[in-house]
């Protein structure tokens, strides 16, 4: 469980959510652009276990064309290996989608933004 609740979050800050603590008037994952709406505008979930991209593959593709659709700008000559990862897991995640459960999806996903956000993110 404690898996899943991290994937969640890993996918909510990848899809620009941030958490803000109960204390908070509008505490729950929220994107600070915008006023706050009821659904998946600006508001998407109130705690940690309300995240449910590991139950929904609506929210779940958002994130898979989120990750899909990066403009890494990236040298090919001084990242060629960046390159190939990223190319392996959008191949791979491609073709997992119409054959797996949502939860294989899902840990692929986790997965792939681990790594984005590892190696990508902070370059």
């Amino acid at each position: 469980m404690d898996s899943i609740i991290e994937g969640n979050k890993i996918l909510a800050e990848f899809e620009g959510y941030k958490y803000y603590p109960h204390p908070n008037k509008d505490a729950g994952w929220r994107k600070e652009k915008g006023h706050l709406k009821i659904g998946k505008g600006y508001y998407l979930a109130r705690t940690h276990k309300d995240l449910k991209y590991h139950l929904d593959y609506n929210d779940l593709m958002r994130i898979w064309f989120k990750f899909k659709n990066l403009d890494l700008k990236l040298d090919i000559n001084k990242h060629q290996f960046l390159i190939q990862d990223y190319t392996d897991y959008i191949e791979d995640i491609s073709h997992c989608i119409p054959k797996y459960n949502i939860d294989y999806v899902f840990g692929r996903l986790v997965e792939a933004v681990k790594w984005y956000n590892e190696k990508i993110k902070i370059k």
